[in-house]
């Protein structure tokens, strides 16, 4: 699974209609229709139903939909982050920046790996493992760990 295939995923998803979210990712229709069909065999389910001339979300694809919102959003967090560090001269601010997560889609979900917390990496936070949740209860998970 790609980053993109998950963009291509939300911009389907939001349009409901294959050949406008082409248009808008300045991609041709049959490479979006690839990708996704490509997205649904790694996944194993199918994330539209075609309604007319548009798609509809299935019920698997408005749950990974929640997911993929959320992978993107924190994407956009993370390059502000980083495009806020460079701008420190590639130095990290330990008061203005207490705490990051990394996070991204395994095999078997979506997992939470190596922690950044007031200039330490943190790689035992509980027990390296998947924390499942949301990411408040993550995050509230890791806060109570380190108070």
């Amino acid at each position: 699974m790609t980053l993109n295939q998950i963009l291509y995923f939300q911009k389907i998803a939001n349009l409901e209609n294959y050949h406008q979210a082409a248009e808008e990712l300045y991609i041709s229709q049959p490479s979006l229709s690839r990708s996704m069909a490509s997205l649904e065999n790694e996944l194993g389910v199918t994330l539209f139903e075609k309604e007319g001339r548009g798609v509809t979300l299935t019920k698997a694809g408005k749950m990974f939909l929640e997911y993929a919102d959320r992978i993107l959003t924190d994407c956009h967090i993370a390059v502000g982050k980083m495009r806020e560090i460079s701008m420190n001269g590639g130095k990290i601010d330990k008061e203005s920046n207490r705490f990051l997560c990394a996070a991204y889609l395994g095999g078997g979900g979506l997992f939470y790996t190596p922690v950044y917390i007031n200039g330490k990496i943190l790689t035992n936070v509980c027990g390296y493992a998947t924390i499942h949740g949301d990411s408040k209860y993550i995050f509230e998970r890791i806060k109570k760990e380190f108070k």
